[in-house]
């Protein structure tokens, strides 16, 4: 599995880059819907820092990982898009060492990946494993659903089925694997949330999904 992984991180990664190669400067000044604090090279500068630093033993020291992870970025600030393509080639090592332990920076560069396209007006909603990201996604929102006492989040989509942990089904989202991963991945306003199709009552987990990652106040009207 980690050996997967690390092939699906290298895939989604060449679909960064590539797209990012073409950015205009006043493309990678363009802010990100999804992270509003960050221009689009701010969030190509993140997907890098996070294994470099890493690969370097430069954790995040007294539990501080915002500070951490805004320091990261400051250090980037005027780094040529250039530059950080090819160090992020030379990063397999670590991102795979990471990988075989847990599979949060595969979760994070997919996630990434579509607020990148929805910046620049370059969707692709087929750029998506789901067989391999949606596990993931919601494997992460179901130690706070179980200590809730709450039933299994549920995606029944055309391209599968799956939920989030081994329990009756407490709210079953039914619409498309993309877009029921960029909801449980909080790319979706709580109005958004609730209008889902499905069964169950979907209030509870909308604070699940916003105690993993914060809701944005409003639609990002992704393309």
């Amino acid at each position: 599995m980690p050996n997967d992984h690390l092939d699906a991180y290298r895939a989604v990664r060449a679909r960064i880059c590539a797209i990012a190669t073409e950015l205009s400067a006043d493309d990678l000044a363009t802010t990100v819907p999804a992270c509003p604090d960050w221009t689009v090279h701010d969030l190509l500068a993140h997907n890098v820092a996070i294994p470099a630093a890493i690969g370097a033993s430069r954790l995040p020291t007294d539990g501080d990982l915002q500070g951490w992870l805004d320091g990261l970025l400051a250090e980037r600030a005027e780094q040529p898009v250039e530059e950080m393509v090819s160090e992020w080639a030379d990063l397999d090592e670590v991102v795979g060492g990471v990988l075989s332990a847990t599979p949060v920076l595969l979760d994070d560069i997919a996630v990434h990946e579509h607020d990148l396209r929805s910046a620049v007006n370059r969707p692709d909603h087929a750029a998506f494993d789901a067989d391999r990201l949606m596990p993931i996604a919601l494997e992460a929102l179901a130690g706070p659903a179980a200590e809730l006492g709450l039933g299994a989040l549920v995606v029944e989509s055309p391209e599968g089925t799956w939920r989030s942990h081994d329990a009756e089904p407490g709210w079953t989202i039914r619409t498309d694997a993309w877009e029921a991963f960029r909801a449980v991945s909080s790319r979706r306003s709580a109005p958004e949330l609730r209008a889902l199709p499905g069964d169950g009552d979907p209030e509870p987990f909308l604070a699940v999904i916003d105690g993993h990652l914060r809701l944005p106040p409003v639609s990002l009207r992704e393309p």
